[in-house]
């Protein structure tokens, strides 16, 4: 069949003038969206062609931050080729069927063209599913407000370090409530461990009996084995949304927070913010109740803070900044309902 081909391309030497050009520095994805879903490939080099044979709505070829796409408004729906002939580019083109209407001597389509930054509204200006070139994942549900309520907090004080700060308050805020269920119930876990240690040496040769009589103890003690758990586990979905806005999100591309971050999308170039989320979350261990009496497990719950310094180095300073603060809001947190359980006398 013969077919029309429309295409962009990113990534190809600038002397290669022949296709619509806007290379990036950092092109990672084919992204297409057809059958009411949004695919992505990985742009790599690939020895031939390869024919997505789907009707495609749109197409393009993405960063973390910015896309170029063809958006099909014809009546005529096309395929999609994709091809990574030269290392690190990406050429994408839309397959038209060629059909020309009886009574007219042309051949016309309606392609609307995206190259440009990943904002979520301008993107669903061009068409309500583009929007999900936003790669926010499982997420998206949770992120989008998230989103809202981090630009919201900007708009005020024009300030996005200062917006995710305030963000990350009024969650923690929020969540309180659930923190304080969770960290009580972990203290008396704590305070009954001596009395499940005997009960353990005592029944060891009958691990049924042992069992009965752990639950039996927790029982007359109010304890629930699960509830230092549960309640965190309520609130995980919240935390993975923020971390995929603050990783994800154009707002913050080379938006200044305060002295050395002045790029809340890079990381932070002098290593302080995961310097100092490494010393909160040495201090959040040594206020956590832990249940725990094996000094293996305890060495490495120490080096813990250490090895996630680490992890925050090439993450944005954004993101970084998000994690430290809702690490430090923990912390006093804990503070809190450690001195009012000391109150009460336990």
């Amino acid at each position: 069949s013969d077919y029309v081909f429309l295409g962009i391309s990113e990534g190809l030497p600038q002397d290669q003038k022949s296709l619509i050009l806007a290379p990036y520095a950092d092109v990672r994805n084919f992204i297409y969206h057809s059958q009411d879903k949004t695919d992505r490939k990985k742009l790599t080099k690939m020895e031939n062609d390869v024919d997505i044979n789907q009707v495609i709505h749109w197409a393009g070829i993405e960063n973390r931050y910015f896309v170029s796409a063809l958006i099909n408004r014809s009546n005529l729906k096309p395929y999609l080729t994709l091809s990574s002939a030269i290392p690190g580019s990406g050429t994408i083109d839309l397959r038209f069927p060629f059909h020309r209407e009886r009574g007219k001597d042309f051949f016309e389509l309606d392609i609307v063209g995206y190259f440009g930054p990943k904002v979520v509204e301008h993107l669903k200006k061009a068409e309500s599913s583009f929007a999900e070139a936003v790669d926010f994942g499982i997420f998206s549900v949770i992120c989008l407000p998230l989103l809202k309520t981090m630009n919201f907090f900007n708009k005020y004080v024009g300030n996005y370090g200062v917006a995710i700060i305030l963000l990350t308050l009024l969650i923690r805020i929020l969540f309180h409530p659930l923190t304080k269920k969770s960290l009580q119930s972990m203290r008396e876990m704590q305070r009954i461990q001596p009395q499940i240690a005997k009960i353990k040496e005592k029944f060891k040769d009958d691990r049924q009996r042992m069992n009965k009589e752990v639950m039996e103890l927790m029982r007359a003690n109010k304890v629930n084995p699960l509830g230092g758990c549960l309640p965190l586990l309520f609130q995980m979905p919240i935390f993975f949304a923020l971390y995929r806005v603050l990783y994800n999100a154009i707002e913050l591309y080379q938006a200044p927070f305060f002295g050395w971050i002045q790029d809340l999308s890079a990381k932070d170039p002098y290593y302080i913010t995961p310097v100092l989320m490494g010393i909160a979350m040495f201090f959040q261990q040594k206020l956590t109740p832990s249940a725990s009496v094996d000094p293996m497990q305890r060495k490495m719950m120490a080096i813990m803070p250490i090895i996630f310094s680490f992890f925050m180095i090439p993450l944005p300073s954004g993101l970084v900044i998000y994690i430290l603060f809702s690490t430090v809001i923990q912390v006093a947190s804990q503070l809190m309902v450690n001195r009012e359980l000391s109150k009460k006398g336990h």
